[in-house]
């Protein structure tokens, strides 16, 4: 897969040898490569530039015509066709809004061709819907618009208090009263269970055994640090030192030899 297309000149990673026009002629072109990129220049006309980068392209091949025009710019508009057209199309009704925020510019973009994808698979398994109104794409984007927020719509259980809001839920409401119900999935069968025995009732008896074990499993956890038994609660420090005698943890302050204030007594 190559890459080819145009780039904007104040980027601040092209050379500026490429972006200098003083001493250029027109119908020149300048070159520079990289391990796996071209980049090109091209001057059609006294005060304009055009830029390409393509990865497909490693020589500096210009056409022998009248327009001197490099191979990567021939490419470039033999293929160009398809993506202008889509920019066409979806710059007639679009959803974008001027943001700073790339993530809502990407989403708003990937809603654009969604709809148009949709438009055009609607159109073609109904090629009858709407066809003699020049504005079908227009009714079908409001129709899909209402489909999809309608459902959401009909679910409220109380009415807004703006007339038009209010107006906006009761024809919700209306459309989800005439729309068929929707199937209900059919669940998969289970495969019958083999060599499997009923759950048997655990015993009152049985159960105060289990919480005995995992008391005594608790319990048999090392603590290698606690809070110190003698010291006042608000002063109570963590040491990992105890008593030889009561095994309680003790501070520094607190200790006499290896014995706690109490054990010394």
């Amino acid at each position: 897969m190559a890459l080819v297309g145009t780039l904007k000149k104040r980027r601040q990673e092209l050379p500026a040898q490429l972006l200098d026009m003083r001493a250029r002629q027109v119908l020149s072109t300048t070159f520079a490569f990289t391990k796996d990129t071209m980049i090109c220049s091209y001057v059609p006309k006294e005060r304009k530039m055009v830029v390409l980068l393509s990865t497909k392209h490693r020589q500096p091949v210009v056409s022998e015509a009248a327009h001197q025009k490099p191979q990567v710019i021939l490419d470039y508009n033999r293929c160009k066709g398809a993506v202008d057209n889509l920019d066409k199309v979806i710059g007639t009704y679009t959803c974008r809004r001027q943001t700073r925020r790339w993530p809502v510019t990407v989403f708003s973009r990937i809603l654009d061709i969604s709809t148009w994808n949709g438009f055009l698979v609607w159109t073609a398994l109904n090629p009858g819907w709407e066809k003699k109104k020049k504005y079908r794409r227009r009714l079908f984007i409001v129709t899909l618009g209402k489909e999809l927020i309608y459902p959401h719509m009909a679910r409220r259980t109380r009415l807004p208090q703006a007339d038009m809001a209010r107006k906006r839920v009761m024809e919700a409401k209306a459309w989800a009263e005439q729309q068929p119900p929707a199937p209900q999935p059919t669940p998969a069968p289970q495969p019958p269970a083999v060599g499997l025995q009923p759950p048997i009732r655990q015993t009152r008896a049985a159960a105060k055994h289990a919480h005995a074990a995992a008391a005594a499993a608790a319990a048999a956890v090392v603590q290698t640090r606690g809070l110190c038994r003698t010291c006042p609660t608000a002063k109570r420090a963590k040491p990992g030192t105890s008593c030889t005698r009561c095994k309680r943890f003790v501070c520094k302050r607190c200790i006499q030899a290896i014995y706690c204030s109490e054990c010394t007594i």
